[in-house]
């Protein structure tokens, strides 16, 4: 069972999707897709990372975050040890009996550590040009628009002088070829190589378009590493930090290497690497649309292939099947969106949050089915979720640009029935 309380505030001034970017751009085609320089911004391990830095003594050794029964999640010591995410503490300690496991259920250190590296990072960003656009993501990453800034030193660098590689700057296709691609809930793992000869690169722009982009990226880059090192010298935390021309591209490039990272990923460079990556690694298509399309991919592409299915397999999908699978995809947005994506191409923008507090925030708890068994014990937890969410709200009110609208329109209780069956 899966308990919570949650609330609507106004302290938010546009709605967003993707964590974080806006939905409205649907005119993106390949060669403008190259226009654009984003960056995202994940911070290492970083619940383990909270904890190591509030207790430096953890850092050497094997720690996990733990919620009830579960790890949710654990730091590199430990992974190399054969701590999963999602495993029972029982095997986790059974695997690695010097694991530390920190119970993680209440949210409220990761909240504050969560606020203050959104704070280095905006700050960065906009020191660099007030024009970049920056939003907040999930609790561990942040993302940023930086054409702004990459197109003004351009036009400063009369548009033709060659630009070094940045010092500590990892490009995929040049430093490696190889992409491994993870998807978070399953763990499906893909494994590609990029090869020019593999690709229509062709399809991206014109050769003086690219040559243009390579140029403009290393400014990116640099940018880049200028908000990393930032947000390092003001929080303490590590990061690593992906750059490319889309959030979904961004976002891939940041996990291509790691910890510690700034990597950079030319669109053109991704058509393979998404295609081969597990469906589900696709912004917005969750484990109930991948369900939605299962007869259909079973359909087009007969027996699959991997534990996982692919974009590439999506592909061989006829478009109107893959509305039809959809049951609120009555204009075919939706399914072109996603079509799209499974090309490389995310049409989504960043649109600046202002700095604001989310729009809602929840407290939760989750129990093993028979644990609470009266009415006494479910008040009594209900009363530690309420006591969280009291603690909560009088962050946000501390932090706010407005604190009359950090207070709750709309507080929620829901309960939630897992079924295993």
């Amino acid at each position: 069972m899966h308990a919570g309380t949650d609330f609507d505030s106004d302290e938010s001034n546009s709605s967003c999707s993707y964590d974080g970017c806006d939905a409205s751009s649907n005119n993106c085609t390949m060669e403008n897709l190259l226009e654009k320089y984003i960056i995202h911004l994940d911070v290492d391990c970083f619940y383990c990372q909270t904890e190591e830095l509030r207790n430096p003594s953890l850092s050497t050794k094997p720690v996990a975050i733990g919620q009830k029964h579960i790890i949710v999640t654990s730091n590199y010591v430990a992974r190399k040890l054969g701590v999963k995410k999602l495993q029972s503490r029982r095997d986790a300690l059974r695997i690695c009996p010097s694991l530390i496991i920190i119970e993680g259920s209440d949210l409220e250190p990761y909240r504050n550590a969560s606020r203050l590296i959104y704070e280095a990072f905006r700050d960065a960003v906009k020191q660099n040009n007030l024009e970049n656009s920056a939003r907040k993501g999930g609790m561990d990453e942040c993302f940023a628009d930086i054409t702004a800034a990459v197109e003004k030193e351009w036009n400063e660098r009369m548009n033709n002088a060659y630009i070094p590689i940045p010092f500590g700057v990892w490009i995929y296709g040049d430093d490696s070829s190889v992409a491994q691609i993870t998807e978070d809930q399953s763990g499906d793992s893909s494994i590609s190589l990029w090869n020019e000869n593999d690709c229509n690169v062709e399809e991206w722009g014109t050769i003086q378009e690219r040559r243009e982009c390579f140029q403009k990226m290393r400014i990116a880059a640099k940018i880049a590493r200028y908000v990393q090192e930032k947000v390092k010298a003001n929080t303490k935390f590590s990061t690593t930090i992906g750059v490319s021309s889309s959030p979904m591209l961004a976002k891939l490039a940041s996990d291509l290497k790691k910890p510690k990272s700034c990597n950079v990923l030319y669109a053109w460079r991704s058509t393979n690497m998404i295609a081969t990556m597990p469906l589900r690694r696709i912004p917005d298509l969750g484990s109930t649309t991948l369900r939605e399309f299962s007869s259909a991919l079973e359909r087009y592409n007969g027996e699959q292939r991997n534990s996982f299915w692919t974009c590439r397999d999506l592909l061989a999908v006829p478009r109107h099947v893959i509305q039809s699978c959809l049951k609120n995809d009555k204009s075919g947005s939706i399914s072109d969106l996603l079509l799209k994506r499974c090309r490389g191409i995310d049409t989504l923008t960043i649109v600046d949050d202002g700095g604001y507090l989310t729009k809602t925030v929840s407290v939760e708890d989750s129990f093993i089915r028979g644990s609470l068994t009266s009415f006494m014990e479910v008040n009594k937890n209900l009363e530690i979720l309420f006591s969280r969410l009291l603690r909560l709200l009088d962050s946000r009110i501390e932090v706010s640009h407005s604190p009359k609208y950090a207070y709750p329109r709309a507080i929620r209780l829901t309960a939630r029935i897992v079924d295993r069956s």
